[in-house]
């Protein structure tokens, strides 16, 4: 056949077709564009191809064309295929096969063009070939579009495969190697979250745009996202604005935590809970300022509950030798040691003189109290904190008169004890040295 002939048949076969907006078709073009897109994917052409590939591109389009056309009047044959079984959890399960649909009443096959609703509040664990197991959640959708390939349209899968398997969604698709386990979501606004807990997996954008994701990192795929495989190098150091987000991490956790502390003396133990939590996350967040450039744009994530307090401080030592930030740190992953060993058994009474930096001084004292020999190490650290930002607090006055008044309202809310004495002391040897002199004068008269 001539190329004429086959413009003459072409051109015959559109005429002759009758327009159509249905949905269904719209879906099916759909599915088979996705389709295309995956498997140019999966089995790139070799460069060496492309000289006598360029001669063939026109009519092989033109045959892709027909082909296509062909399939929305006479379908394939997909709905013959058994794609593998799904078994019903929780809830309610629904296929959706054609134009009938049925509830899985406790587990059934599933072919090759299923479309699969997971109705509100249910769960249901699906089997695939290659040992392809995955668990669909709360008001999940997804269609089997191969026999180890699914299109999420929204919800969750939580996948564990043996050999390879393939999940599409409209922001991209995931390819991932044998033994992954890896979990997608897809959000009402088509958002694709990916996030392997196990081994490396593949994204690719609907562009040209790739990138591997390794245990414990997590991406969000937008509907302009891009993504660039771009790897910082091994041995670059850490920049200002890292570093500088990285001690203000630290503060604002010690922070959370130490509220949480005096929540819990104060018997509000469900707030106290939500602190402690709070603090841990945004500590295990440092994390991701590793994942960032050091302009601190974002490329990837570091998932958090793949997460160990533990595992912070070595992260940042291969970026910096900061002994001053690796101390703290370390001082703050201590403090959370003690919290989660003695949670239950901190009863020592809470300090609220009114004087804040006194009273998380005490607070921390008391914490390093119950905990090891070595733990105890850690405490100056984080003490001495507490007496800078009352040193602050007194010199942010301008005038010499008004730090004078600051200091002696504030020695008066303290309780004339031994650790206001040694608080006071700690503070006396770091200002200039007339009021220095005068906090000696005060300690004396005081104590």
């Amino acid at each position: 056949m001539s190329f004429e002939d086959l413009e003459a048949k072409l051109k015959k076969f559109f005429l002759s077709t009758e327009k159509t907006s249905k949905d269904s078709i719209k879906q099916d073009i759909r599915q088979k564009t996705l389709e295309v897109f995956r498997r140019q994917r999966s089995f790139r052409i070799q460069k060496t191809w492309n000289v006598w590939h360029k001669k063939l591109s026109l009519s092989f389009s033109l045959l892709l064309m027909v082909s296509v056309l062909v399939s929305l009047n006479y379908p394939f044959s997909n709905n013959e295929i058994i794609a593998g079984k799904i078994k019903t959890l929780i809830g309610p399960v629904e296929i959706i096969r054609g134009t009938e649909s049925f509830l899985v009443k406790d587990s059934s096959e599933i072919l090759v063009g299923d479309f699969i609703k997971i109705g509100n509040n249910g769960e249901a664990k699906l089997v695939l070939p290659n040992q392809f197991i995955s668990v669909a959640k709360n008001q999940t959708h997804f269609r089997v579009t191969d026999k180890n390939a699914i299109f999420l349209e929204r919800g969750i899968l939580e996948n564990n495969v043996f050999r390879g398997a393939e999940i599409a969604t409209n922001r991209g698709f995931i390819l991932s190697p044998n033994g992954a386990i890896f979990n997608v979501s897809v959000s009402e606004t088509g958002e694709t979250k990916v996030s392997p807990q196990k081994n490396l997996v593949n994204v690719f954008d609907l562009m040209d745009g790739q990138i591997s994701l390794e245990e414990g990192d997590e991406i969000i795929l937008r509907s302009d996202t891009r993504l660039t495989q771009k790897e910082l190098p091994s041995d670059l150091r850490l920049s200002n604005s890292q570093l500088a987000s990285i001690y203000a991490k630290l503060v604002i956790a010690r922070t959370k935590l130490l509220t949480g502390v005096e929540r819990l003396l104060f018997s509000n133990e469900e707030t106290a809970r939500k602190d402690f939590s709070s603090a841990e996350k945004t500590f295990l967040s440092i994390a991701q300022v590793l994942k960032t450039s050091r302009e601190l744009e974002i490329s990837r994530r570091k998932n958090l509950n793949n997460l160990n307090i533990n595992e912070i401080l070595p992260k940042i030592a291969k970026k910096t030798n900061d002994e001053k930030l690796l101390t703290e740190i370390k001082a703050l992953e201590t403090l959370f040691t003690i919290l989660k060993q003695n949670r239950g058994s901190i009863a020592f009474a809470p300090q609220s003189s009114g004087v804040e930096s006194f009273d998380r001084y005490v607070t921390l004292k008391n914490l390093f109290s119950i905990g090891t020999e070595e733990q105890q190490i850690m405490r100056d650290v984080l003490l001495q904190k507490y007496v800078i930002n009352f040193l602050r607090k007194v010199q942010n006055e301008e005038l010499r008169i008004d730090q004078v008044s600051i200091l002696n309202a504030e020695i008066e809310k303290m309780p004339k004890n031994e650790v206001s004495r040694e608080f006071l002391e700690q503070v006396r040897k770091l200002f200039a040295p007339d009021l220095a002199e005068f906090l000696t004068e005060k300690i004396e008269y005081a104590f």
